[in-house]
């Protein structure tokens, strides 16, 4: 099976590095939901659960990240391919804290949960790319915390800036 969604999904962070025979296997046994969204149209807001694995196979969409009191949104523009908040799935609060709205048109890929546990788990690779996603967000946070030494109001700006942003 070669066809470019076939290569899209291969791409994605989840399957990164896992084999064909191995892929066209997950394929026959999980129930993958495409869809697609039209330009203004938002498919997850903040405080929804999050209980299934969402990816953006192509477009762009903006993400939206309100403070607590709600007088501060920090916008953010992502390209495909991306899985929206792996790290939203696990936890004591397993919900979006983003809103997301299509950018054009675009397509999605859904994978309930419930796959996760009974298909993907055995696939060591996919395990080890969902511990290399949370990883690299708690890293990334981590690094953010410790890097305060900024002293000028620019360099603290730009690193507020970047510990908002996903990517």
């Amino acid at each position: 099976m070669d066809s470019p969604i076939y290569d899209t999904l291969l791409s994605l962070p989840l399957f990164r590095g896992l084999s064909k025979t191995d892929f066209e296997e997950i394929l026959g046994k999980i129930r993958f939901d495409f869809s697609s969204e039209s330009d203004g149209t938002a498919f997850i807001s903040s405080g929804d659960a999050c209980d299934r694995f969402i990816f953006l196979l192509n477009g762009r969409v903006r993400s939206c990240r309100k403070s607590a009191d709600g007088r501060l949104s920090f916008y953010e523009d992502i390209d495909a391919p991306v899985l929206f908040e792996a790290h939203s799935m696990f936890g004591i609060q397993s919900a979006y804290v983003r809103d997301y709205t299509a950018i054009g048109n675009i397509g999605l890929l859904k994978i309930e949960k419930q796959y996760l546990y009974s298909e993907l788990y055995r696939y060591s690779i996919c395990r080890m790319n969902l511990l290399n996603i949370l990883s690299g967000r708690i890293q990334n946070l981590e690094s953010d915390l410790w890097n305060m030494r900024q002293t000028t109001i620019r360099e603290r700006i730009v690193n507020m800036v970047s510990s908002l942003s996903d990517s």
